[in-house]
């Protein structure tokens, strides 16, 4: 791997080397921006569906082991798994905030990955801070949002960060390795793009990235010889569909502010719900995509490819992505689909612009600038869904009265059943 030029890190201060401490301080400044997204996931705690009505139940009512190990929608999420099995041996109050921590953790790996990087383009304030800006602000991700059942898409983005960055010979390698397998072991988010890990591992031809391609297709190995279940779930969507989807998710939303967003996207809505199925859209995805995979294609090993990579293959999710698909083209509908291709995308953008010069370093640099002020306005300005919920504490004090209480959780509609102790399980504080 080669090092960062020296010209790199010695020019203005926006352009030099951020040190250890800054870091740091970037890193507690990301888990603070994740927070305020949704302060009372943190403050008050919560469960997210299936996360309480699967998952902590499972980890509740099961052995350790059978809960650690147990398959839900056709795999293993190894994530929500131990992560609400941890959570089932504190006291029930402080139950979901023990999986709120453990999913704000994993929100920090996507990155610290950037930070712990020696790729040149990550060496500088600017781009540290960019990135990071990125990943805090996706566009209508609230679902996917400190729950550790969705831990494995922020999981997926942490796959596509190690395919695009350099391959790490320190010590850092190792973080990469556990990110993978854990990813791996987590759910099918991430399985996409183990065809681009093994292509770049033939191209760089690395031991670091053998291990990392081989770590990665190991996981995928356990989960579909031992877990991995056909799910009752529709494959496929016409492609008139799916480039409405596209342009949505991935143009509309990025680029305006939720207000304007949503009135476009309801009169795209219209027009399918209708039986119509205009082109268009997918001609203008299609077209802006070309266009930047082959601005990305002059530097064939460097970020921008391979970020852009990873975005267009995991696009294939929305094809397989469960309930109606026209629910796609709604404002929150799928958020959890189009977090990572999102936040791949972005970083493509990122390390394009930090790696031109002149007109064309400008236009990315105003293009990312414009995405992220629309979405900072979103955030602002607009009433987020999906960021409040049930009194987590006032519905245990009603359990603790009634056991045949059925707890509510987030989003609204939802709720849990719990047994008190004793039942055929490990003894659970409440």
């Amino acid at each position: 791997m080669s090092s960062p030029p020296a010209t790199v890190c010695d020019r203005t201060w926006w352009s030099k080397c951020p040190s250890l401490g800054e870091k740091l301080c970037y890193l507690l400044v990301f888990a603070g921006l994740v927070v305020v997204r949704i302060p009372h996931a943190i403050v008050h705690g919560r469960f997210w569906a299936e996360e309480g009505s699967i998952f902590f139940a499972n980890a509740w009512h099961l052995s350790w082991s059978e809960a650690l190990l147990a398959v839900h929608t056709g795999y293993l999420n190894l994530t929500a798994n131990a992560a609400t099995l941890l959570a089932s041996f504190f006291p029930l109050t402080h139950a979901p905030l023990v999986t709120g921590v453990i999913a704000l953790l994993i929100q920090l790996v996507p990155p610290s990955l950037i930070l712990t990087s020696r790729t040149p383009w990550t060496q500088r304030r600017w781009t540290a801070i960019a990135a990071l800006l990125a990943l805090a602000l996706p566009p209508a991700a609230e679902e996917t949002w400190l729950n550790s059942i969705n831990s494995q898409h922020h999981l997926a983005v942490a796959v596509g960060i190690i395919l695009a960055l350099d391959s790490e010979r320190t010590r850092v390698r190792f973080f990469h390795y556990a990110v993978l397998l854990l990813a791996a072991l987590s759910a099918p988010a991430a399985w996409f793009l183990s065809p681009l890990l093994v292509l770049r591992a033939l191209q760089e031809r690395s031991p670091q990235r053998a291990i990392q391609t081989l770590l990665f297709l190991g996981g995928i190995a356990v989960e579909v010889t031992f877990f991995f279940e056909p799910a009752e779930r529709t494959f496929g969507m016409p492609i008139s569909v799916l480039g409405a989807v596209l342009l949505v998710k991935h143009i509309l939303l990025p680029m305006l502010d939720a207000d304007r967003a949503t009135w476009v996207i309801d009169r795209l809505r219209s027009q399918y719900m209708l039986g119509g199925r205009p082109l268009w859209p997918l001609l203008i995805v299609v077209s802006l995509y070309g266009v930047s995979l082959l601005g990305a294609l002059r530097r064939p090993a460097s970020s921008p490819l391979w970020f852009l990579l990873g975005a267009g293959i995991l696009t294939a999710s929305y094809v397989a992505a469960l309930g109606d698909k026209m629910g796609l083209l709604e404002y929150v509908g799928g958020g959890r689909y189009q977090l990572v291709p999102h936040a791949l995308m972005m970083l493509a953008l990122l390390s394009w612009t930090a790696s031109e010069t002149g007109l064309r370093g400008y236009f990315g640099a105003g293009l990312f600038g414009w995405i992220i002020a629309a979405q900072t306005a979103t955030l602002l300005l607009c009433s987020a869904p999906y960021t409040s919920g049930a009194d987590w504490k006032s519905e245990v004090a009603a359990w603790q009265r009634d056991g045949a209480h059925q707890l509510r959780i987030w989003p609204d509609g939802w709720a849990m059943a719990l047994e008190k102790p004793p039942f055929s399980g490990s003894y659970r504080a409440y």
